[in-house]
């Protein structure tokens, strides 16, 4: 059919893979990041992880030039930053005054869910980025902290979540800790003030209608036209299953935000820590984790 034949034309003419060698960066006294997973990567960047050995905080910068791919660990400003985890939120944010990069939650070395938040700001050339931990605010009301003011509430600490760039600030939704899972969607918006000033602000985001059943483990990306895509996860207790659809989140200027499945003729096999992006009009998935015997 004429849908079938387009993605296959798709698929023939727009998708070629290159294996990429690696290089060693030139920051003295570094070189290639460990083997590792659930690591995040966000724009030319990438954090954490779960090593053979350990858990780690590392953060590389990742450029890719004429074929060759070359790792260069970020050094900054002084060594206070986030702890060791795995499986954490973790976004960039793209601003008139220069880019943030924000983490959310994940679990630590220890084992323990986390619900801090690290903004590491400004990634600007020659200038030494500095990390920032944003205080939590355990229910509605504002906290300041220094130089950084809050308004609450933080979302529950929970890994395998979602953060997906969103204005000025970024979209969180779904992800797990201790014996359960979430559904709730939330809005972060991150504002620079006068004299380094830096202004947070939570607020967990009303969805009328049908909405995606709690997961973690998901893949999402956004489009122009959709601020969040989410595709796949797991349901964890009781079901402990995982799934295959796709939802695209619906945020019009003047209206309720929604949530819509998106009907797929030839549905992906269920699958976990997949990544996905928009390429054109169409969401590329890859990888992951399957039931099925053959895996994904």
């Amino acid at each position: 059919d004429a849908p079938r034949e387009a993605l296959r034309q798709f698929l023939k003419h727009s998708i070629r893979w290159s294996r990429v060698p690696r290089k060693l960066g030139d920051v003295p006294g570094e070189g290639l990041p460990e083997n590792r997973w659930m690591h995040r990567s966000a724009g030319n960047y990438v954090f954490g992880g779960k090593g053979s050995r350990m858990t780690f905080n590392d953060l590389w910068r990742v450029e890719i030039d004429q074929g060759q791919a070359t790792y260069q660990r970020v050094e900054v400003e002084a060594e206070i930053g986030p702890p060791a985890r795995s499986a954490c939120g973790f976004v960039d944010i793209g601003t008139r005054t220069g880019a943030f990069l924000a983490v959310f939650g994940g679990r630590g070395g220890d084992d323990r869910y986390l619900g801090d938040m690290w903004v590491l700001e400004p990634i600007v050339q020659d200038q030494l980025p500095v990390w920032r931990e944003v205080p939590r605010v355990d229910g509605p009301g504002r906290e300041v902290c220094g130089d950084v003011a809050v308004e609450g509430p933080t979302p529950e600490a929970r890994w395998m979540h979602s953060m997906t760039g969103f204005r000025s600030g970024f979209l969180m939704f779904g992800g797990a800790a201790s014996g359960k899972v979430f559904d709730d969607l939330w809005l972060c918006d991150i504002h620079r003030g006068q004299a380094g000033s830096m202004s947070v602000c939570w607020g967990e985001i009303e969805v009328a209608g049908p909405k995606p059943c709690p997961r973690a483990g998901h893949a999402a990306a956004s489009s122009e036209e959709y601020p969040l895509i989410i595709s796949g996860g797991m349901l964890l207790p009781p079901a402990q299953m995982t799934v295959s659809d796709v939802w695209t989140l619906m945020a019009p200027a003047n209206g309720l935000t929604h949530w819509i499945q998106v009907e797929v003729q030839s549905p992906l096999c269920a699958r976990i820590g997949h990544s996905a992006g928009v390429m054109g009009d169409r969401l590329v998935v890859f990888g992951g984790r399957s039931p099925n015997p053959l895996g994904a």
